[in-house]
């Protein structure tokens, strides 16, 4: 591949991710969904469409980042993205396109049927599988991304990121099962974590962006979770990508000495 092709699915993916979902309509309640969307329904199923382009080409530019990194971090990421991809897919599949189609279907049926409908649209949009889906896409990512920051963080230091990423994990489980998650104690738990690993990480910023991109992004995908934990990513692979880091500078210097 070539760098500029790379480059071009680094930033593109997460930016593409980042703005089509800043549009995705909320719905975050087990009841309802029928209500909350059938104006939109149109729009709801062409997301979900994009969406799956979007997620695959995400998990594509995550690997990318860390292809050339060695290490057990490393290689727990790549196996974390590869595991990302079809679950978060095959979750955002079922939820979106699926739902969005049976709700297209309801609002052309009489409003007698539409009550046995609202019932099955209920139990589709709640679904076991669908939820497994889920949290297994969502742990995945956030695992991911914590387990990339331990492997671009010098050796020394590599231990207290990957308490940081723990920690961070802990956080999204906790405010998606409690539904804490948007509230003033998660938000300040989330810039806690981030601002520690300012402090013990190096380089400090990209680490932290990318535990943050897995903490935000691993909660929901939606507004402003999703596009905030893009933005994380980008910016710390901008970062990454364009800040030379302490050992290409011991690696330039030494071929230059020779």
């Amino acid at each position: 591949m070539s760098k500029e092709l790379r480059r071009v699915i680094l930033f593109g993916a997460p930016l593409f991710v980042g703005v089509i979902n800043i549009f995705h309509p909320i719905h975050f309640e087990s009841t309802g969904i029928y209500e909350a969307i059938h104006t939109v329904a149109g729009w709801w199923i062409l997301l979900h469409i994009l969406n799956l382009f979007g997620f695959s080409l995400l998990g594509l530019a995550a690997y990318l980042l860390i292809q050339d990194q060695q290490g057990t971090a490393a290689t727990i990421a790549k196996i974390a993205i590869a595991i990302f991809v079809p679950t978060y897919s095959g979750f955002d599949s079922i939820i979106g396109i699926g739902t969005g189609i049976l709700i297209q279907y309801a609002n052309g049926v009489p409003i007698a049927q539409l009550v046995v409908l609202d019932l099955a649209i209920n139990a589709f949009w709640s679904n076991n599988v669908a939820t497994i889906l889920a949290i297994l896409g969502s742990v995945t990512w956030g695992f991911g991304m914590s387990m990339s920051a331990v492997a671009f963080t010098e050796s020394k230091r590599r231990p207290i990121v990957l308490a940081l990423g723990l920690i961070a994990g802990a956080v999204t489980g906790w405010g998606y099962s409690t539904s804490m998650f948007g509230t003033l104690p998660w938000w300040s738990a989330v810039l806690l974590v981030g601002l520690i690993c300012l402090i013990v990480a190096r380089p400090s910023v990209p680490a932290s962006l990318l535990i943050l991109s897995g903490i935000l992004f691993g909660t929901t995908h939606v507004v402003p979770y999703g596009p905030l934990g893009m933005a994380c990513f980008v910016l710390g692979v901008a970062l990454l990508e364009f800040t030379p880091r302490k050992v290409d500078l011991i690696q330039t210097t030494a071929i230059t000495s020779s």
